[in-house]
């Protein structure tokens, strides 16, 4: 049995060290100094995030050739047919499954990025864009969602979405 003597003063516990800190409390010091990270000792997730952008990942499939495009999207991209005459060259480039034969714009349309998740937009084409059978009012944005039929001109395509960021 052991006695404890009540006259001396509780003592405080020593700061933590450098190998007694987690990991992810380390990063918060070094970031935002010793009073934020005493402040933030609560249970932090694993990952950092720091606002950037993270990719969606969207496959087009082109109906009438039974062909998936698989497309990265981190930031606005054009969809349309190369031309070699003008130099024009988009981001995803048509012309090899008969874009120019099926009505496709060398600017046709831009997928990008919205604060919801993806959208499309038409560049006042010259045969339109449909999404889901409905006319797309040139220069305005629309959401699109896993399973979307999308026409730009006669050609047919449906969008998948592979990774989803916000989920």
């Amino acid at each position: 049995m052991s006695v404890t003597d009540k006259s001396q003063p509780a003592t405080q516990p020593a700061p933590p060290t450098a190998a007694s800190v987690p990991a992810v409390q380390q990063k918060t010091t070094s970031m935002l100094g010793e009073a934020a990270a005493q402040s933030s000792a609560v249970n932090r997730p694993e990952t950092l995030d720091i606002g950037a952008i993270r990719p969606w990942r969207i496959a087009i499939l082109i109906k009438q050739l039974e062909l998936e495009l698989i497309v990265t999207l981190t930031s606005t991209l054009t969809v349309g047919r190369a031309d070699p005459k003008s130099d024009v060259v988009p981001n995803i480039d048509l012309r090899p499954f008969d874009a120019e034969g099926l009505g496709v714009s060398r600017k046709h349309l831009v997928i990008k990025l919205d604060s919801d998740g993806v959208a499309v937009e038409d560049l006042n084409s010259v045969n339109g864009s449909k999404l889901n059978g409905e006319r797309l009012e040139p220069g305005k944005s629309y959401l699109v969602r896993h399973g979307d039929e999308l026409t730009l001109g006669a050609m047919e395509m449906q969008v998948q979405l592979l990774l989803n960021p916000l989920e």
